[in-house]
């Protein structure tokens, strides 16, 4: 009976020491009932959800349960850390108990915290250090306070942030400022009234001064081209012989006689400036400027070069080949005294023209200056044609003779581009640089005919245009298309630019009309006699082309 008696009595004496610890917080160690109160700066965050109670037995006010190591510094001595990032410490006076979560805790006289950065809409209730800024995300600053940076991108531009998550930081993270920027305001807003440059909005950069663009999403623009070409070369179709060439029993206006003028041919042709146009409109889907489309065209108008030459039978009318049965240089009569009178025509032309569709991204960009990166499809045209015609007549014998050379060729080139396109800006005047470059394939086409008509009976044969060469031929062959260009431009109005600039476009592989013609011709196919060799004969022949020259235009933004 005495053990159950000593058993009860030590089993209580366990329970009262086990209430004392968790009320007092350790053995033999009082309360500290006598601390000053924890105040608000000590807490080292604001208390949200409810305004502090003065007085000092007010309970601290918390949000949320702080599980151990999460908590605030053990003493104001220790900095606490940001609210989330806690790795240590905890209050002294929010500890687990050993059965129930107790907890005790003081707070004096609560005083208001200082104003200080506050964040608009649902974000004001998640801690600062929390949120990740978005496009559409305002933030407000208090009038002493510098301008937040967003997202490691900087600066503002004119009375905007212009800052950015940029779509393609995972291709290009090794390059600095992907975050994008794009001014969403100032720069060109104020008019142009008053006694400055009437552009607001200073936003120093490499040129300095107030020269932001303003917050544009369309943009469009139209050029007058004054261009040059690449000239096509021609063998020389049309010549004049002497009479005393034909006198000593020579071949007649065949090349190489001291007699021979060659009329039309043997050098470039169409070399000279022509006009054109060139139209590009583009769309931006933010103010950033991150990413937009864009398309457009252009053209060159036709140029060409035409001869024409009539003769009686003086003076005497040649159209020179090389003879292929006799390995030396012969001619064609179109007019000889008492034997033919006759007229020739010779035609060369020629249109370029082309378009593109772009993907376009900033990639880099500064308060007075930007770099865009383009990726898409470009589309060049080359088309040329070479007709050579004959009307003969003879002067002895009731016969005629019409007869006709035809070359055309068509390049079609399809391709993938990519390239940069970079301004610069000092209050109304800009800069700009563009470097592009395209590789595809370029699908070439010629198509060869010819023809003679005897008194009505046409024969399918010509000059230099036979059987043996005559067809329409095609091949797909690689090229390389680069394509530079520099703009110099001055801001009209708010929304206008007028420019002057200069381009250079090159496409490495075209098939030309005059560098199809074969000029070694076998005689007996002019009289239908299949003997000798199969002279002219077709092989695809190419070379590049270019186009250059001077542009003024004017460019609308909205």
């Amino acid at each position: 009976m005495s053990r159950l008696r000593i058993t009860a009595l030590a089993l209580s004496l366990g329970l009262l020491a086990t209430q004392a610890y968790a009320e007092e917080g350790s053995w033999g160690t009082p309360p500290p009932r006598a601390a000053a109160p924890a105040t608000a700066a000590q807490l080292g965050r604001p208390v949200v959800g409810q305004a502090p109670v003065p007085g000092p037995s007010a309970p601290a006010l918390l949000e949320r349960p702080r599980p151990l190591g999460e908590g605030w510094a053990a003493s104001p001595s220790q900095p606490s850390p940001s609210f989330g990032e806690g790795q240590g410490g905890g209050d002294a006076q929010v500890r687990p108990a050993a059965f129930a979560p107790l907890f005790r805790g003081q707070m004096g006289d609560a005083k208001p915290l200082p104003a200080g950065p506050t964040v608009s809409g649902d974000a004001a209730l998640m801690p600062r250090n929390w949120q990740r800024p978005s496009l559409d995300q305002t933030i407000v600053s208090a009038p002493s306070a510098a301008t937040p940076e967003l997202d490691g991108a900087s600066g503002d531009c004119g009375s905007g942030a212009c800052c950015g998550r940029h779509p393609f930081r995972w291709l290009f993270g090794w390059m600095d400022g992907l975050d994008g920027c794009g001014c969403k305001d100032g720069g060109f807003d104020g008019g142009f009234g008053g006694g400055d440059d009437g552009f607001d909005g200073a936003c120093p950069g490499v040129f300095g001064g107030g020269c932001c663009p303003p917050g544009n999403r369309f943009y469009a623009s139209a050029e007058y081209l004054l261009w040059w070409t690449r000239g096509e070369n021609l063998p020389p179709l049309v010549t004049a012989g002497s009479a005393g060439d034909r006198a000593s029993g020579a071949n007649v206006g065949a090349i190489g006689l001291p007699g021979t003028a060659v009329l039309f041919g043997g050098n470039d042709v169409n070399e000279r400036a022509r006009s054109g146009g060139r139209f590009m409109a583009g769309w931006w889907f933010g103010d950033q400027h991150l990413l937009g489309v864009e398309g457009g065209g252009f053209f060159l108008g036709r140029q060409s070069s035409n001869f024409t030459a009539s003769s009686n039978g003086t003076p005497i009318l040649t159209r020179p080949f090389f003879n292929a049965a006799t390995g030396l240089q012969d001619s064609e009569l179109v007019s000889a005294p008492n034997i033919l009178a006759g007229t020739v025509t010779a035609r060369t032309g020629n249109d370029f023209y082309g378009a593109e569709a772009n993907l376009r991204s900033r990639v880099l960009c500064g308060p007075c200056w930007n770099v865009d990166l383009i990726a898409g499809y470009r589309y060049l045209a080359l088309d040329e044609d070479l007709t050579i015609s004959e009307s003969l007549q003879a002067l002895r014998v009731p016969l005629t003779f019409a007869l006709n050379d035809s070359f055309r060729v068509h390049n079609r080139f399809n391709g993938g581009q990519i390239g940069l396109e970079s301004e610069w800006r000092r209050n109304r005047w800009s800069l700009d640089l563009k470097a592009k470059v395209a590789l595809g394939n370029v699908s070439e086409r010629v198509d060869i005919f010819g023809s003679t008509v005897t008194n009505g009976v046409a024969v399918p044969r010509g000059l230099l245009a036979e059987p043996t060469n005559s067809g329409s031929f095609r091949r797909n062959r690689f090229a390389v298309s680069p394509d530079v260009g520099l703009n110099v431009g001055y801001q009209v109005t708010n929304h206008m630019r007028a420019f002057v600039g200069y381009d250079y476009l090159y496409l490495s592989d075209v098939v030309r009309a005059g560098d199809q013609v074969d000029f070694r011709v076998n005689p007996n196919q002019l009289r239908g006699v299949a003997a000798g060799p199969a002279l002219p004969a077709f092989n695809f022949r190419s070379s590049d082309f270019w186009a250059q020259g001077v542009s003024f235009g004017l460019e609308f933004k909205y």
